[in-house]
């Protein structure tokens, strides 16, 4: 028995580990693509930020980076359909945190990830609202799973999923009498283009 127990206690580390690595390599890809395109952005070889030649060059640059991350997107999904069972809503004891600030801070990260201010993902929004609202699971181990955006814009549905996946290793799981549990979570994006 005692044999038994250190096998399964084997296991279970060595998923934790896994599983871990899996969002820990998600993350470096992100600020992989992120470095590769930002450098590509910094060198365009314009002067005036504000001309349709710079927009031009700089909308086919964020086309690119956001593919990029569709790729990774599409490969989480897939992963986290092969680890979770389909998820049934159950009352928390404790509901899902987020560490050093809660949903402030969480709304903070969330704005300083999409960052559109920065880099001109969509310029040919400028003046428009864009909305999406993330619906996601946190699990009992505090990772991010099942991550769907919903709204217009496809590329703000990206770029909103990518913002939430940066803030991978802030979460706090659920509680239902004692023990983590899977929770679903639903956040609304909503940003206007200047």
């Amino acid at each position: 028995m005692k044999g038994k127990t250190m096998t399964i206690k084997k296991i279970t580390l060595l998923t934790l580990i896994l599983s871990f690595s899996f969002c820990f390599s998600q993350i470096e890809e992100i600020k992989k693509i992120d470095s590769i395109y930002d450098v590509k952005t910094a060198q365009i070889p314009v002067k005036n930020k504000t001309s349709k030649k710079y927009w031009k060059v700089a909308t086919e640059i964020n086309k690119q980076r956001i593919s990029e991350y569709d790729k990774i997107l599409k490969n989480a999904y897939e992963n986290d359909l092969k680890e979770l069972p389909e998820y049934k809503s159950q009352e928390e004891d404790k509901i899902i945190e987020y560490k050093n600030g809660g949903i402030g801070r969480y709304r903070k990260d969330m704005f300083n990830n999409i960052d559109l201010f920065e880099h001109p993902f969509l310029p040919n929004l400028v003046g428009m609202t864009l909305k999406s609202e993330l619906k996601f699971v946190i699990d009992e181990n505090g990772k991010i799973k099942n991550v769907e955006a919903v709204g217009e814009n496809d590329a703000f549905n990206t770029l909103s999923k990518i913002a939430l996946y940066k803030t991978e290793g802030n979460w706090i799981p659920a509680q239902k009498e004692g023990k983590n549990i899977k929770s679903s979570f639903r956040f609304p994006i909503v940003t206007q283009i200047e």
